[in-house]
């Protein structure tokens, strides 16, 4: 467990700040919530119809974004074909409510090996200063203990992305 601890904190090495609601043995919860300066349509757009454009490619078998595809529907794939042939399902779309709600299915990188249940949800709602999107990642499995804190460093770090690409078009955080 050690080495896959050692490993999973290798592979998932994205600064930022953990949101856990609930962690333990059998699973956890991770949440956050941020509110952005444009409509929720804008957000919601930004957040599926143009994944290739902030996803990290880091966190990708192929390293290119241009092998990714997103079927927006209810038993879609979120997907990525390996040149040689082949390909891998990240995760599986279980609901779609266009410019409300997203909820996919299945445990992305490492977690897939390991069998767990993962859903991961994006809600969408009007803000006085925008849109209010609630994220949660919800994993349950086996010798989970301790993961949870890598896994939301993750997530978090693919949401940073996810913001600069709408503030900025540039996922990418720029040095000054």
């Amino acid at each position: 467990m050690r080495y896959l601890l050692a490993a999973l904190a290798a592979w998932f090495s994205v600064a930022g700040s953990a949101d856990i609601i609930d962690s333990n043995e059998n699973g956890f919860i991770s949440q956050h919530m941020l509110v952005l300066d444009v409509d929720r349509q804008t957000a919601y757009d930004a957040l599926v119809t143009k994944i290739t454009e902030w996803w990290d490619p880091a966190h990708s078998y192929t390293g290119d974004m241009a092998n990714f595809q997103f079927d927006l529907e209810p038993g879609g794939c979120l997907c990525e074909t390996f040149p040689e042939g082949g390909g891998v399902v990240h995760m599986t779309v279980d609901l779609i409510r266009p410019g409300q709600s997203i909820r996919l299915r299945g445990g992305l990188g490492p977690l897939q090996t390991m069998g767990v249940a993962g859903s991961m949800t994006f809600d969408f709602s009007d803000d006085p200063n925008g849109t209010r999107i609630i994220y949660t990642y919800t994993v349950n499995g086996r010798a989970l203990a301790g993961l949870a804190p890598i896994v939301d460093q993750v997530q978090m770090g693919q949401i940073q992305r996810y913001v600069r690409f709408i503030e900025t078009g540039n996922p990418e955080m720029v040095a000054e």
